[in-house]
């Protein structure tokens, strides 16, 4: 992730954040999961609507992020 940080590439970024939100979910690690799933909506905005956004907004709407 620090790469696509480096490359200003903010869908990837957005992309891996979503991941480790999910990741942190399934783990048990609720407070790490709610702070990676609020930066993965935040990140790629800026870039306007994206698949990125999209699957972000999804797992916050159905809770997957929080799972933990």
């Amino acid at each position: 992730m620090e790469l696509h940080e480096l490359a200003a590439d903010t869908i990837a970024v957005g992309t891996g954040q979503r991941r480790l939100a999910r990741l942190s979910g399934y783990t048990g690690r609720g407070q790490d999961s709610a702070r990676y799933a609020e930066a993965a909506e935040a990140t790629p905005e800026p870039a306007g609507e994206s698949h990125a956004l999209a699957m972000a907004h999804r797992d916050r709407r159905r809770g997957v992020a929080h799972s933990g």
